[in-house]
């Protein structure tokens, strides 16, 4: 797994030990057309901050039964339908069932049951009711983009001229 933040590097250089910062990138795209299917999404997955989405999903009492849904997994699912292009989650619930290796790559246990249409529904409409909290996860995610590419500056031209 790539992992953010600075690498310190020693290099001596002409007799003088210098010191070069890396900075790690998000991910490669042709670092990760090698990839398999379970690594993939694990890089892509990986610089989600996931903890403010997944307080939704907590049980409000301690008293009934325990939650048995990976909660993760399943919003893992449903970003991964995007970026598979599955059109409707009847479709995502097959693939995830027929295929093992999606199923495991977004985090569900081979054990883990796959959840059904209706849960797939409540869960869309707790995160339609509470957008502030996906659009929190999305600037956070602009942020740790902007801080590695620095793509966002407002003086940023693009040529669009042909080149001959």
């Amino acid at each position: 797994m790539v992992q953010l933040g600075c690498r310190l590097r020693h290099v001596l250089q002409e007799g003088f030990l210098m010191s070069i910062i890396q900075q790690p990138t998000l991910f490669d795209i042709d670092f990760l057309e090698k990839l398999d299917v379970q690594e993939k999404y694990q890089e892509i997955l990986s610089p989600l901050e996931w903890g403010k989405v997944l307080a939704l999903f907590e049980k409000e009492s301690r008293v009934g039964p325990p939650v048995k849904l990976n909660y993760q997994a399943l919003l893992r699912s449903l970003m991964v339908r995007i970026h598979e292009n599955i059109p409707t989650q009847k479709a995502l619930i097959a693939r995830l069932k027929s295929d093992l290796r999606l199923k495991l790559s977004v985090g569900f246990l081979y054990s883990d049951p796959i959840p059904s249409e209706a849960t797939y529904s409540r869960v869309m409409s707790i995160l339609a009711d509470n957008l502030s909290v996906l659009e929190t996860m999305n600037d956070q995610l602009l942020q740790l983009i902007h801080n590695e590419f620095a793509i966002f500056e407002e003086n940023v031209a693009l040529d669009a001229t042909a080149v001959d």
